[in-house]
């Protein structure tokens, strides 16, 4: 249910304002007014790391929690994470570059740039590579000095051995900076160095959950400290004054909360135009449903608490579109497992498993109500359809047609002659059938079906 917010002006001592704030974030009702926008990237850099941490982290492997992290220093590890993800990712397009490089000059083969160096020095001659695309030979022959080396793909490959610097029409030539078997090494040594980079993130995935509580125990010191820094002082800072939202519910524990403090709360009005926060309160299935309302949009003050509609609306139209028990009992497998697997998860994690659960019964019902087994056909005399709806809502509507002798009756007796005489609407179905390469496809039963489906569904 929504649940109606007052507003609280808080006025005291500056002495005992830290003491105020702790009280109010352990107790958690009590929201303050900010006087400025709060920016996204207002959190100090050891937060921002431990947050891009927390999202490296994610993506790894799931591993068993580790155990000693005493005398771990969290920021110091969030760092490394950080560093060694942006290390990766560096090697990572070096490798691509370098990939690129090998397969450019492969096709020359490898031999030493110091050699073809000292070659020209001693022969005084002039050493080039050239490519060229194939098509453009068939237009027109290379020069006889240049030497055919290897082809690739489209391309051919020359090298050229001359007493000045050539140039070719039609030609590009090819300059690298070292071998390709510097190149492979320099290759090898990258990957090493990614697989080493990739086995300390997965291994500090192990990390995750103390990363998590040092992250949550952060966020409370910085959220106290920004509320903290929205109070207005007077008086040269001896009297502090802040504003606050309190759910009507929760007001019989402000002033315990205030007890021993230099602190007065006062209510004060709500002014025009003012936007006042929303308040959800739900227990059970309805806290689930809450949980759905939040993905697409909070509610307003004077709203009803769509939370229990929502949830159980949401079951239904998952169950219409899945339809099939088959897949209701593998989801429900599924939900049973991870029950079990997670019985120590967080209350989000338990919400979301108990959504989990009831869209598989969900299916698993509908399923049963709509006839549907993994898009299996069964026969309308089989035992399974008794409890089928559609299935009975088949035969009414065979029974209105063999009644009436409407057109619908009549197009179905021209294609199945043989039905004339058939009074019983389950035996009209059933006998409504097309036998074609060993299957058997009861016609009329599926086009009753999918209207019957479509008046559902509209």
């Amino acid at each position: 249910m929504i649940i109606n917010v007052k507003k609280y002006l808080f006025n005291g001592v500056q002495e005992d304002l830290d003491v105020f704030f702790k009280r109010a974030q352990e107790k958690g009702f009590i929201e303050f007014l900010s006087q400025k926008e709060r920016r996204a990237v207002d959190y100090p850099v050891t937060l921002q790391d431990t947050i891009s941490a927390l999202r490296i982290l994610s993506k790894q492997p799931l591993v068993k929690a580790a155990e000693l992290t005493k005398d771990l220093d969290p920021h110091h590890l969030a760092t490394t994470i950080v560093q060694t993800k942006s290390h990766l990712e560096k090697l990572l397009e070096e490798e691509r570059l370098l990939k690129v490089e090998i397969a450019r000059i492969e096709p020359l083969g490898d031999f030493s740039l110091s050699e073809i160096r000292e070659l020209e020095r001693e022969a005084h001659r002039h050493i080039q590579f050239f490519c060229v695309k194939r098509s453009k030979l068939k237009k027109e022959t290379p020069p006889e000095e240049l030497i055919h080396l290897n082809s690739e793909y489209d391309m051919e490959y020359f090298l050229s051995v001359s007493n000045q610097v050539e140039s070719y029409p039609g030609m590009i030539e090819m300059h690298f900076e070292k071998s390709l078997s510097e190149l492979k090494r320099e290759w090898e040594y990258v990957v090493s160095s990614i697989e080493k980079c990739e086995k300390e993130l997965k291994e500090n995935a192990a990390y995750i959950d103390f990363l998590k509580n040092h992250l949550a125990h952060e966020m409370n010191r910085y959220n106290l400290h920004f509320a903290s820094g929205e109070v207005s002082t007077h008086l040269n800072d001896h009297l502090f004054a802040i504003e606050g939202w309190i759910p009507k519910n929760r007001l019989h524990g402000l002033f315990p909360l205030l007890e021993g403090l230099g602190i007065h709360a006062e209510e004060v009005a709500i002014e025009k135009g003012e936007r006042v926060p929303t308040y959800m309160e739900n227990k059970s299935y309805g806290k689930v449903g809450e949980d759905l309302v939040h993905i697409y949009d909070t509610p307003a003050t004077n709203d009803k608490d769509p939370s229990t509609w929502v949830f159980w609306g949401f079951a239904v139209f998952f169950a219409m579109i899945v339809s099939a028990a088959g897949y209701g009992l593998i989801f429900l497998i599924l939900a049973l497992v991870l029950t079990k697997k997670f019985s120590h998860a967080p209350p989000a994690m338990k919400r979301f498993l108990r959504l989990f659960k009831v869209l598989s019964y969900s299916c698993i019902v509908w399923g049963i109500l709509s006839n549907a087994y993994f898009g299996i056909e069964l026969d309308p005399k089989n035992p399974l359809n008794k409890a089928s709806i559609i299935h009975y809502l088949a035969i009414k509507k065979a029974d209105y047609h063999i009644a009436l002798k409407d057109e619908t009756y009549k197009e179905i007796t021209e294609k199945f002659p043989h039905l004339e005489g058939v009074t019983d609407g389950e035996e009209f179905l059933h006998e409504a059938k097309i036998i074609k390469g060993g299957f058997t496809k009861y016609v009329v039963l599926d086009d009753f079906r999918d209207s019957i489906f479509m008046e559902i569904a509209l």
